[in-house]
């Protein structure tokens, strides 16, 4: 999800060292599956599909891959809601980001990666808006899934585990994640689209144009600065009581939000601090998972106040 120009537009000097390899290929696809409540390969192939076939250089070969990457998702019969649905939102999904690729080259990558995800979140919230049967269908087969899924892990260790006294906690757990889950996953589907669309972003550029950069450094990373008024508007829904409905929209709003301050966040830290080595890595994750509610709130406040601070401009006006 780096911010970049877009590398049509800013081509790379020759002497310039490659960057982006396939590492960042992996981390994008990770974070997909993790927040995906569809299946991933869907929101990183359908999207390269349609730039494969609708955005140049259109070569022959670029354009059959495309093809058949879209047979490939579309083979079989629909095996229910969550087929159809992860389908749908693929298309759309995929539409609006080679609109924004195709009219809005002047805007930084970051803000056609948005301006994708928030086009396919409005035409999906008009479609359920007219078919409000259908998003009941979609909204309880997936909160059912991700509340199944919890109870197949809670299973899992009862049998492994025995009548560990720490089981029941770890079950409590679980479920108050899952709720959260059944309630906030437009909001991971988001985040999920955001990451399988830079990494769709990144392939394209690979095969099409064999750019050595199609995105820009983690340390760069910047979105709108009056997005911080969609966090806003979320925190006034979730606060004020509007209604069940409502809430639960500011909600998703706040978490898609926090998600996107978080990674803004860290991008300062690896701006102000410089970017940690290979050990450096292994411990951050370290205690990323053993503090991750802790390291959460750091980066997004740190994200946040850049909003206003600008904190890396200001490094670099002080050191000039």
């Amino acid at each position: 999800m780096t911010d970049a120009t877009s590398s049509a537009r800013v081509p790379t000097p020759p002497h310039a060292p490659a960057q982006g390899g396939w590492g960042i290929t992996v981390v994008l696809a990770l974070l997909t599956a993790a927040f995906s409540t569809v299946n991933p390969a869907l929101l990183i192939f359908v999207p390269l599909a349609f730039l494969l076939i609708a955005m140049p250089p259109r070569r022959s070969w670029l354009v059959v891959l495309g093809l058949v990457l879209l047979g490939v998702s579309f083979l079989g019969q629909g095996t229910g809601t969550v087929w159809w649905f992860g389908r749908g939102w693929a298309l759309m999904l995929s539409a609006w980001f080679v609109v924004a690729v195709a009219l809005l080259p002047q805007l930084r990558l970051t803000a056609r990666l948005l301006t994708a995800v928030g086009g396919a979140a409005a035409s999906a919230a008009m479609l359920f808006l007219v078919n409000r049967r259908s998003w009941r269908t979609v909204d309880f087969t997936i909160s059912q899934e991700l509340r199944n899924g919890a109870a197949d892990i809670r299973a899992f260790w009862a049998r492994r585990m025995g009548d560990q006294p720490w089981l029941a906690e770890m079950s409590s757990a679980l479920d108050r994640f899952a709720d959260w889950q059944a309630n906030a996953y437009p909001a991971m589907l988001a985040i999920a689209s955001l990451t399988a669309l830079t990494l769709a972003w990144w392939l394209w550029r690979r095969l099409a144009s064999a750019d050595p950069r199609p995105l820009g450094r983690l340390r760069d990373f910047r979105f709108s600065d009056h997005l911080v008024w969609v966090a806003v508007a979320g925190i006034v829904l979730l606060v004020l009581p509007f209604g069940a409905a409502l809430t639960r929209t500011g909600m998703n709003l706040v978490a898609f939000m926090a998600a996107l301050y978080a990674v803004r966040g860290f991008a300062v830290m690896v701006s102000l601090y410089g970017a940690p080595g290979l050990l450096g890595m292994v411990l951050a994750a370290i205690v990323f998972l053993l503090l991750y509610p802790i390291v959460m709130v750091t980066t997004l406040m740190v994200g946040l106040t850049d909003t206003w601070l600008d904190l890396r401009t200001r490094r670099k006006n002080e050191k000039s």
